[in-house]
């Protein structure tokens, strides 16, 4: 499965549980000279092996299962997407979970709330059937190190991005959220870690 330019497929990965079903998201620009990103999610069916043999190299055949599933509601995020840059799927492969980033707050906010949609897979198409507010902590989806020289080493700090990550249960009756925010900033929800 190949991404296919501007867009940059592979930003997270998730498998059902035999491992036939496949959820991926991809980076999509906006029109901003900034890195800010909206961000789609495809499912995808494994149908069968290209080569007999199993190998690291081996070529699979694989294709879409139901519709893309875009950003719709949100706007862009600076650096990672406001959709999809987290997503998980259940075991059968037949519901997903996928992160929206409310960006109503500025595409640098640091004190972002977490939505996550619940789609099914209903008659061929991701159906959305919930969508859910975490509303007991902020998180900054963006966190940004020190850029530049300075600090009490006088080194160079590169950029970080703070830790944040999707889950859900087997049976997709489950999801779980949680962030860390670990530096300094006028907006410490997450800081220490919240799930």
């Amino acid at each position: 499965v190949k991404g296919t330019y501007p867009s940059f497929l592979g930003v997270d990965l998730s498998l059902s549980d035999d491992g036939t079903i496949l959820a991926t998201s991809e980076r999509t620009w906006s029109a901003w000279s900034y890195p800010r990103f909206r961000g789609n999610v495809r499912v995808f069916k494994f149908t069968n092996a290209l080569s007999s043999e199993p190998s690291a190299n081996a070529e699979f055949n694989f294709e879409q299962l139901g519709n893309t599933l875009s950003n719709s509601s949100f706007d862009e995020y600076n650096r990672v997407n406001a959709f999809g840059e987290k997503i998980a799927i259940n075991a059968n492969g037949d519901r997903l979970a996928v992160l929206r980033i409310d960006t109503s707050t500025g595409a640098f906010s640091e004190n972002s709330t977490a939505f996550v949609n619940i789609y099914e897979y209903q008659s061929d198409t991701w159906v959305l059937v919930k969508q859910l507010e975490n509303d007991k902590f902020k998180f900054d989806p963006g966190e940004e190190a020190f850029n530049g020289r300075g600090g009490s080493t006088g080194l160079w700090q590169e950029d970080s991005i703070s830790g944040f990550d999707l889950a859900i249960s087997a049976d997709g009756k489950s999801v779980a959220f949680g962030a860390i925010d670990p530096f300094p900033d006028s907006f410490n929800d997450a800081r220490g870690g919240a799930v």
